[in-house]
């Protein structure tokens, strides 16, 4: 979903003994300031949508 709307989405990932206190899990989005408010809002459904089918297959 997200490729074919132009978006990548990833996640964060850690080395678990290089670190001090282990991060929750949890998603950053970035945005470039350029972006018209119909853009944002269209990557937010796109990334509603993705995270809506990764879930499901989960189950």
């Amino acid at each position: 979903v997200a490729v074919k709307d132009g978006l990548l989405i990833t996640r964060a990932k850690y080395v678990e003994n290089q670190e001090m206190f282990l991060p929750r899990p949890s998603i950053r989005i970035s945005i470039c300031a350029n972006h018209a408010r119909k853009d944002v809002e269209k990557a937010a459904q796109a990334i509603k949508a993705s995270f809506v089918k990764a879930i499901s297959k989960r189950k």
